[in-house]
């Protein structure tokens, strides 16, 4: 199999199990807040996987040798993680801050399926472009 289709197969599939994570985390904050879940699986978790699914995402996008959009896309999804997982830890300093958590986490999810709906059409040989985009 050539770099190229490998790579664009592992930024598709590191697109949607990046959503997948971030559905996760909702449910497992979900999960803390209405069944007396453990936070700290919500924190381990959300410090960990979609962050490293983020970064895998922008070296296939680099690696598949995609358009420079579909590069600023996946480079928005690892900014976002990364400005996601900062939050929590401006709650004691900057709570009106801190309190934006949630609504980034909105922006994670928009940000993930545009990065899903241009990594299928670049597995499908296609352009965003040519999807209607």
């Amino acid at each position: 199999m050539e770099r190229t289709t490998l790579s664009r197969r592992v930024y598709l599939w590191g697109a949607w199990l990046f959503l997948a994570s971030v559905v996760v985390q909702v449910f497992l904050i979900g999960l803390y807040l209405f069944a007396g879940g453990d936070l700290e699986l919500h924190r381990s978790v959300g410090f960990t996987v979609p962050f490293l699914l983020s970064i895998v995402i922008v070296v296939a996008a680099f690696a598949a040798r995609l358009p420079g959009r579909s590069k600023r896309w996946s480079g928005a999804v690892l900014v976002a993680t990364f400005v996601q997982t900062s939050l929590p830890g401006l709650k004691s300093s900057l709570p009106l801050v801190a309190a934006f958590h949630p609504v980034v986490a909105l922006l994670i999810f928009w940000i993930g399926l545009v990065v899903l709906r241009d990594a299928q059409a670049h597995a499908t040989g296609g352009t965003p472009s040519e999807t209607g985009r």
